[in-house]
């Protein structure tokens, strides 16, 4: 956490391994539950993050150009932790 917020981060990726091992057991016609269940979440949670780092970029956009269409305090301050506008501004910049 820095400035009371917390950071959005992407899961990993699914390890290559497990997927390859899926699709060779699969071939042979073993079948067993737990790397399923497993590179199933890998993807999921992966897919689920990249969901979410998406919106919240998407909200800090949208932030950042209210206030070019209404002057005055950006919403992104309450959001985004900085030492003044400015520096918010060119964090949301150099984003884009």
């Amino acid at each position: 956490m820095r400035g009371g917020t917390s950071l959005v981060r992407r899961a990993t990726r699914a390890a290559p391994r497990k997927t390859r091992w899926l699709y060779v057991a699969d071939a042979s016609g073993l079948v067993d539950e737990q790397p399923v269940y497993e590179v199933s979440l890998d993807l999921y949670l992966r897919c689920q993050s990249i969901l979410t780092v998406t919106e919240a970029l998407n909200l800090l956009h949208a932030f950042h150009w209210e206030p070019i269409q209404d002057p005055g305090r950006p919403m992104a301050r309450n959001l985004v932790y900085a030492k003044n506008t400015q520096e918010l501004l060119a964090f949301l910049d150099a984003l884009a």
